[in-house]
Order: C-alpha cells, then structure tokens, then sequence
C-alpha cells in the first residue's frame, strides 16, 4: 500500500468529516487498517474526533508477499475494531479458475495449467462469518466485498440476521466496459428491491452509489476513482417473504409452467391423433 494511496484516503474522509457522518465506506482494499495497523483507530479519532461514533468500513488482503484471504474490518471510532469477516466469494479474473473451466483443463491433460494457476493466484477464499447484528449498541450493517454482491444467498444470509443497511466495498477495476457497470448498477438496485433496504457501494475503480429501497439512485459520484460521495440512507429492520422462502416459489413456479406445457403439448397431440 502506497503513502500516496494512504494520503488521498486520508483526504476523503476528512472531506467527509464536516458533514458529520455516521457510517463510512471505503472502496474495496483501501487497506487503512493494514497500514496504520494498531493505530488505526486513533487515526480514525483525529480525523473524526473523540467523542463521535463513526462506523467505518474498511478492507484489506492480510498479507501482501504471498496468497491471502481478503478481510473486512468494521470500526466503532470510539471502541475500536469491532467485527471482521473475509471475502469468500472470488471472480474468475485472476482470483481462481470456475469450475467449468478446471473441469475442462483437467479433461483435456492440462491440470498443470490449473496447478500452476493455483500456486500463483493471490487472493483466497477465506472463512465466512456474518457480521450483521454484530453488536447491540450499533445498527448493524451487512457487508459483502466486491463480486460476493453476486451471490443472493449470502445477502439472504445476512440480511436474516438482522441487516438493516446493506454494504459492498468494490474494485471493479478489472471491469472497463461500461456495459459491465450498467449490468452491476442494475443488479444492485434490484437487490434493493428484493430486501427491502438501503443500499451503498463504495466502489475504487468505478461509480459509488446510495440506492434507496425502491431501488431509485438517490446519490451517485460522479466520476470513476477516488471521490467521496456523501448522501443519506435509513436503517430498515422490515421483513420480505424472500428472507424465508428464498427461490423455492420460483422452481415451483417453473415446474407447474413446465408441468402445463407438457400437458397442453400431450392434449394436441392426442386431439391431432383422433382426427
């Protein structure tokens, strides 16, 4: 991690401060808890003061010579660190080989391929452990970094456990395509939607935004990159009937069309074979 990247960190939030926040969302690996280690909250007390409690969210790779899980770190600015929880769901993009793609490999006499990319990869999938309802003098948030905003079951998961704001810390900067960030932007929204909660992506490499629970862009940045975005959002403790069916009304649905269909194809049949 770079002092420059530190510094223009730093200059954000105290861009931030005079707005008196009470949540703030570093893009994914802005690693200021890894670069001030220890000191990190004291840090985080200059810049916000003594007495206010800001809840910060910050990410990093744990270590940098060697493969590593990437970490999320949740600060109370005036009790300290007070959750952490690794990034378990990785990209194919330099991250792993998807599954598909391995099987192939290895079909094909080239699981050298595949070992050779798992002895170089860098980041790895570390344990989950949902930090939502993580303590009860905060309004807990759920976090999930970067691509896990993919995965509806891991924003299920938490958001049963009592999320009220929902959070994802992205890069996206493997992703140039304005394509890629209309089909993520359209994404969030509808995760918005499907929850029933504010949501906020702070994102490094492309745009930042703060979706409302009608899925309406109420903030947005204006540029990819460093820029700090400020805006409101509300903690929302309502409950949807997808925390508890999740997909299964879905695969009903589909085997009864699949099931009428059949039957429709079987009645025209048996009609056109009686003429």
């Amino acid at each position: 991690t770079s002092i420059a990247h530190i510094n223009k960190i730093t200059e954000l939030l105290r861009h931030a401060e005079p707005f008196k926040p009470d949540v703030v969302v570093l893009p994914e690996s802005s690693s200021f808890t890894t670069y001030y280690l220890n000191n990190t909250p004291h840090r985080l007390r200059d810049i916000f003061g003594q007495e206010r409690a800001v809840l910060v969210v910050d990410s990093a790779r744990l270590y940098n010579s060697e493969p590593s899980p990437e970490r999320t770190f949740i600060y109370d600015t005036t009790r300290g660190l007070i959750a952490v929880s690794d990034k378990i769901l990785t990209i194919p993009g330099g991250e792993y080989i998807s599954y598909n793609v391995r099987t192939l490999l290895t079909l094909i006499g080239r699981k050298d391929a595949v070992n050779t990319f798992d002895r170089r990869r860098t980041i790895l999938s570390g344990a989950y452990v949902p930090y939502s309802n993580l303590d009860p003098e905060t309004q807990p948030l759920g976090v999930q970094l970067c691509s896990a905003v993919h995965a509806p079951s891991l924003w299920r998961d938490i958001t049963r456990n009592h999320a009220k704001i929902l959070v994802n810390p992205a890069s996206q900067g493997l992703f140039k395509s304005s394509s890629f960030h209309q089909q993520e932007l359209l994404w969030i929204r509808f995760l918005a939607i499907l929850y029933d909660r504010w949501f906020v992506q702070s994102s490094n490499s492309g745009f930042s935004y703060i979706i409302d629970p009608q899925g309406r862009i109420r903030f947005e940045t204006t540029q990819r990159g460093y820029q700090a975005l400020l805006g409101t959002a509300g903690y929302r403790n309502s409950t949807v009937p997808y925390l508890f069916l999740g997909d299964w009304p879905i695969w009903v649905s589909l085997v009864i069309i699949a099931g009428s269909v059949l039957k429709i194809r079987r009645y025209r049949n048996a009609s056109s074979g009686e003429k």
